[in-house]
């Protein structure tokens, strides 16, 4: 069968090549005008999407030989007869076409099958990757041995970054039933028996920082520092995880908390609005202890889960939207709804809610901060049920930085609408804290130019207060 040239394209999710052989195409281009004859290459018909087309398996080189050498066509034949889903299909055509690849002509390269073999095992969820050195050796016509030099480090990281989240789930007080169901193992007390955290430490104290192991082992860096800091107390651990960087080597002890920036290794990078870790670690410090409960019913990008695995806390953390995060220790729900009751009789409730039209768009948050009377009747719903969760005498500590309307000053939302609300609740103010951002973090040129247009000129905000309440 004769296909035209332009017919056949190069899916580069499928084929194994990293890069082309201009000397062999060149050759191939030669040998083709003095009159040779190759052997038809492979192609697939595959559908992605609602489009279709058809590629290369095997014989690229020859299919660019036979375009230099200004030929019409070239000769082909179909792996399958029909057209293949590629998403259904594609860990089968990547390996056909690495075992075309290294069976005849310009021979695979190691790095090349390397590189087709780990997308592989990326591919896979962890639960398929028992016994597959073995299985993708066979394959590929190649020995164990081998292909685990190529794979076998990758395949043990991909099971270690499972066994990793086993064990944070572990760490945050998350029942082995609960764990089950979202690593997708039936004995996740084998799991976290067999997790090796003494190797960690093993390398910590050989000089390994925890930001390597990290990377090392596909971990993330909160998980490995709760790992390294199990057995001590609050204060060592604020000493060995603070960085002088991020102003957190050992608790604040003013009620005026400045941070120049946050700390990168607390919450998700870039996730909007992410609250400062450094600030959370001090919430937490101050209000509870070591194996108490605290729950996060806003978790947005994670920084309070994150701040209590340092600090040994249990934490449950909720967000109406967990797959922003990407996470998987935040949990599905509508904080305007009633809490799980697995958070009940918690010790401490950290509350990190939208500062009412900052962040609106980013946030997604429209209909809760639809208007003023809205957002302040959604956040005394919000803190309720904080309040029915809070064992008696428990903590809620509240993030807010004021909202100012300039065009009518008592459309503004200030700290002390929020307190307002939930004072009404039964709840009794126990602290405020300051803690502002840097002016030159918060706002840039265009922004404060603006403000100057106005007489007086406009204030721009960059307060944020922590208020506290005890329930009572």
């Amino acid at each position: 069968m004769k296909l035209k040239l332009d017919k056949i394209t190069r899916d580069d999710d499928i084929y194994p090549r990293t890069q082309l052989s201009q000397k062999t195409i060149e050759n191939y281009a030669e040998a083709l005008k003095a009159g040779a004859q190759f052997p038809p290459i492979l192609v697939q018909r595959i559908k992605e999407n609602s489009t279709e087309k058809t590629i290369s398996l095997d014989g690229f080189h020859r299919l660019e030989a036979h375009k230099k050498a200004e030929m019409d066509g070239i000769e082909a034949e179909y792996w399958k007869a029909e057209v293949l889903n590629k998403m259904e299909w594609l860990e089968e055509l990547r390996i056909k076409s690495a075992q075309c690849n290294l069976s005849h002509g310009d021979r695979l390269r190691e790095g090349d099958l390397q590189f087709q073999l780990l997308r592989i095992v990326q591919a896979r969820s962890v639960d398929k990757l028992v016994g597959i050195i073995h299985e993708l050796a066979q394959r590929v016509a190649k020995t164990d041995g081998y292909i685990s030099q190529l794979i076998g480090a990758e395949v043990n990281r991909r099971k270690t970054s499972r066994d990793a989240l086993a064990y944070r789930l572990h760490l945050l007080g998350w029942a082995e039933r609960e764990i089950s169901e979202v690593i997708g193992v039936k004995n996740t007390h084998d799991v976290l028996e067999n997790f090796n955290t003494k190797l960690f430490l093993q390398e910590y104290r050989s000089g390994l920082t925890p930001e390597k192991i990290a990377t090392n082992y596909n971990l993330d860096e909160a998980l490995v520092w709760a790992i390294l800091l199990e057995g001590k107390n609050d204060i060592e651990r604020f000493k060995l995880f603070g960085n002088s960087r991020y102003g957190n080597e050992q608790p604040e002890m003013s009620d005026y908390w400045k941070f120049a920036e946050r700390d990168p290794r607390l919450g998700q990078a870039n996730y909007p609005g992410n609250l400062y870790g450094q600030e959370a670690m001090n919430i937490i410090y101050r209000f509870s202890r070591q194996g108490d409960l605290v729950i996060d019913p806003m978790a947005g990008g994670g920084t309070i889960i994150d701040a209590c695995l340092i600090l040994g806390r249990r934490c449950r953390a909720y967000d109406i939207n967990p797959a922003k995060s990407e996470r998987h220790d935040i949990e599905m729900h509508n904080a305007l709804e009633p809490l799980p009751d697995r958070t009940k009789e918690c010790h401490l409730v950290i509350l990190d809610p939208p500062y009412f039209k900052k962040k609106e768009t980013e946030y997604g948050c429209d209909e809760f901060t639809k208007d003023r009377d809205t957002f302040l009747n959604n956040m005394k719903v919000v803190a309720q049920n904080c309040h029915n969760i809070l064992k008696q005498g428990g903590y809620l500590a509240l993030l807010y930085g004021q909202y100012l309307d300039y065009d009518n000053e008592f459309a503004s939302i200030l700290s002390f609408d929020l307190a307002t609300c939930i004072v009404e609740l039964n709840f009794r103010p126990v602290l405020c804290i300051q803690s502002p951002l840097t002016f030159n973090n918060q706002w840039h040129g265009s922004a404060i130019e603006k403000a100057k247009q106005y007489n007086p000129w406009r204030i721009l905000p960059v307060s944020k207060d922590w208020l506290v309440f005890k329930k009572v």
